[in-house]
């Protein structure tokens, strides 16, 4: 490994990200440095970042309150930072071999998102099968819009239609 010790938390999660411009990276930055930093310390080894402090700061964000919605922050804002973190430690790990192991971080399940088409927009979506090369596309769709069937459950897989 190469001086695992003198890889900080902070000359890594600053020095990692920073290559391109491009948005999301800018994004990834931003939580490595606003949210990982303050929770481990500028100055803490890269394998200071354990399981349980990770597991502890989890438990504390998720009984954390939205400040825009006054509510529990969602999964989702608790799953994205650990797996960008769970994401650098492996790159840590594997691409540059400045970390021995990678602590286990689990992430939550989520539910999935219902949502119901509004009458206009289903006949969009209807109109615009009707002009697919695709015969019993229209067929398709509006039986599905009927019955309230996904797409797995009319044509058995995900990927298949």
């Amino acid at each position: 490994m190469l001086g695992e010790s003198r890889w900080t938390a902070f000359t890594f999660f600053t020095f990692v990200p920073r290559p391109a411009i491009s948005r999301s990276r800018q994004s990834r930055s931003r939580v490595l440095r606003q949210v990982w930093l303050p929770a481990f310390g500028a100055e803490a080894p890269l394998a200071d970042i354990t399981a349980d402090r990770v597991a502890a700061w989890k438990a504390t964000r998720m009984t954390a309150v939205s400040r825009r919605t006054k509510q529990l922050v969602s999964l989702a804002s608790v799953n994205r930072p650990l797996a960008l973190l769970r994401a650098v430690l492996r790159m840590a790990n594997r691409e540059w071999r400045v970390l021995e192991t990678v602590p286990f971080i689990k992430v939550e399940k989520e539910k999935g998102r219902l949502r119901w088409l509004k009458p206009e927009e289903a006949h969009k979506l209807l109109d615009s099968a009707r002009e697919s090369h695709n015969p019993d596309l229209a067929d398709l769709i509006e039986f599905s819009l009927f019955t309230g069937s996904a797409r797995v459950k009319l044509s058995g897989s995900p990927g298949t239609g």
